[in-house]
């Protein structure tokens, strides 16, 4: 899977604002407070959603409100990615009520959004069903903080599920 951009119509402190990533790896290099943070919750939640993992029921994820935007009223954006040879957009609007998302298959020109139907928390498992791994697991083996790296991986517990 490869990354291509992130458009961030309002998520925490970014609005209007898009990201362009390269094939392979991608360093976020920033000062303190600029972002890099709420670049990779926001990355997370374009894919994954805003409601939390591992329930049967619609809750928030512990992010949720941290990241709500400061200045709109809208929360969420799009973010495109390459998966198998094909190239997708996903929308989110990750107001919690009135959320909506959009999966289109740039590739064939084609909105696939009802192939994937809601599931008990009323979220699209878009990734989890392309992909075949759950959001945290997704997240363990994408992003590498220095947290994650100096608390050290347990190889059975962190990519393996």
């Amino acid at each position: 899977m490869h990354l291509r951009k992130v458009f961030f119509k309002s998520f925490g402190c970014f609005i209007e604002k898009e990201y362009v990533f390269k094939k392979n790896i991608n360093l976020i290099f920033a000062p303190n407070e600029a972002g890099k943070t709420t670049l990779i919750y926001g990355i997370l939640a374009l894919l994954f959603g805003a409601k939390k993992e591992g329930v049967q029921k619609q809750l928030k994820a512990s992010w949720y409100s941290k990241y709500l935007p400061w200045k709109s009223p809208y929360y969420g954006g799009l973010i495109e990615y390459e998966l198998n040879g094909k190239l997708f957009s996903l929308t989110r609007d990750l107001r919690f009520k009135e959320g909506s998302s959009s999966l289109l298959n740039l590739s064939l020109h084609k909105d696939i959004t009802a192939n994937f139907p809601f599931d008990a928390r009323k979220e699209r498992l878009f990734l989890e069903n392309q992909l075949k791994i759950a959001g945290e697991v997704f997240r363990k083996i994408t992003f590498f903080t220095p947290y994650n790296i100096l608390k050290g991986f347990d190889i059975s517990k962190d990519f393996f599920f």
